[in-house]
């Protein structure tokens, strides 16, 4: 058979997405304003839970930014305590 009449082998699988693919990505830091509506407080509760170090926050050219990961531990530490509220 020639070359030119034999099947073409089956590409490999990808294992990464294309290249056109959109992937989301956590924030690191947002904005005292959009962390105040995410979490549904007020920018003063924001301002609040900074001061007693519950949140983390860096200032990025006059900006208070907000660290994602320090709101997402202040949501999860808040769902470990309901948990243990429910124990008998």
């Amino acid at each position: 058979m020639p070359s030119w009449a034999q099947p073409i082998p089956a590409a490999p699988e990808r294992t990464e997405p294309p290249m056109n693919s959109v992937v989301h990505v956590a924030p690191l830091t947002m904005p005292v304003n959009r962390a105040a509506a995410q979490l549904g407080l007020s920018r003063s509760s924001i301002y609040r839970l900074l001061r007693a170090g519950e949140l983390s926050a860096v200032r990025v050219c006059g900006r208070t930014l907000i660290h994602f990961d320090s709101m997402k531990r202040l949501i999860d530490g808040g769902r470990r305590q309901e948990q243990h509220a429910d124990m008998p």
